[in-house]
């Protein structure tokens, strides 16, 4: 809890209750599909996600413990655990950071360039390539900004050979004095591939 809760206490995505969630409301046949850049291809994208030295994944449990924070998990060119859909609401004991179900679980980039949570994996595909965090004063209120943050997520079950990498979007905005958003947090799937592991 305390890793993924430090990722959004940094960008003033902290929660108390009151705040208006809108989990994923966007379907899958309504996401755009992410290409691949020239070069890369999905193992490409398998080996950087398999590297602990650069990722970490969340699991849906209710702990602290850093062991439910791996890299993607694979045995024999198929998933070795369940990435299930990412519920903040069950994972954390306190009103902090509570925006509802996420689909899959969450990706954290730790490759050392991380100017955004998509560390040197924005450039394997063309849609993100450009693609940043915002974080914008919002006029004649001190300590408020309208923020849009972007983060992978990843989705499969035990066995496939093949799972659904997203980036979704978190929006909204922020009253940093009252620790709460004044509008949102809404979460909406913005990009989808589906990797094949082989």
């Amino acid at each position: 809890m305390k890793k993924l809760l430090s990722i959004f206490a940094a960008t003033g995505l902290v929660t108390t209750t009151g705040a208006t969630v809108v989990s994923c409301g966007n379907k899958d046949e309504e996401v755009e599909n992410m290409t691949l850049a020239e070069g890369k291809n999905d193992s490409d994208v398998v080996n950087y996600l398999a590297d602990k030295s650069k990722t970490q994944i969340s699991k849906n449990a209710n702990n602290e413990n850093s062991n439910d924070w791996k890299p993607l998990q694979i045995e024999d060119n198929k998933l070795s655990v369940d990435y299930e859909n990412f519920n903040t609401n069950e994972w954390y004991d306190t009103e902090y950071f509570k925006i509802g179900t996420i689909s899959g679980s969450l990706v954290l980039i730790e490759d050392g360039t991380n100017t955004n949570y998509f560390g040197s994996m924005r450039d394997y595909f063309n849609e993100i390539k450009t693609l940043e965090n915002s974080f914008d004063n919002v006029e004649g209120k001190d300590n408020v900004m309208t923020v849009k943050l972007y983060y992978f997520t990843v989705k499969g079950l035990k066995g496939n050979s093949i799972f659904d990498l997203r980036v979704i979007s978190v929006e909204g905005t922020y009253d940093f004095n009252e620790e709460k958003y004044i509008t949102g947090p809404i979460v909406k799937n913005e990009f989808l591939k589906r990797i094949k592991i082989s």
